[in-house]
């Protein structure tokens, strides 16, 4: 790869392969605003990444209690458990047009995520979103005066 980048000299196979792993998996950002977003299954999954990326949860020593803003208002506070973490979330905005105010875990053994929450914004509801160890995500509750139960 040096000899083509440097002195452009095409390698002697047509493919390379690369031992290892190259690069993580993409991991998109949150839309901007709630009417941006696809879904409820695909915004919450985007939620659980954007928490799990936080700097302050990501770097986070898992003894000290902690808390951090969100983008477009509130606060997401958590602290650690003995299996992962507990999180409380106070008109949480990471996303505008969608506060969250609720709470929820992360089951670090398990790899489970859950969020309890109430929802506020350019809809309102009640809505508990999972994800299992297994990858399987599924949302239930009410938004916007609608019953909802999405499983992926």
């Amino acid at each position: 790869m040096t000899n083509f980048l440097v002195d452009g000299e095409l390698p002697p196979r047509r493919e390379t392969t690369c031992e290892g792993t190259v690069a993580s998996e993409f991991i998109p950002l949150l839309p901007a605003r709630i009417a941006e977003s696809p879904d409820l299954l695909e915004t919450f999954l985007a939620l659980d990444n954007e928490i799990y990326y936080l700097p302050e949860y990501y770097y986070w020593d898992g003894v000290e209690p902690a808390a951090a803003g969100c983008a477009f208002g509130g606060s997401f506070a958590f602290e650690g458990t003995d299996s992962g973490a507990s999180f409380q979330l106070d008109n949480c905005s990471f996303i505008d047009g969608f506060a969250l105010t609720g709470s929820g875990s992360q089951n670090f053994d398990e790899d489970t995520f859950t969020l309890d929450v109430t929802v506020t914004g350019q809809k309102e509801g009640a809505l508990t979103y999972t994800r299992s160890g297994d990858g399987s995500l599924r949302v239930t509750g009410e938004y916007g005066g609608e019953p909802v139960d999405l499983t992926e």
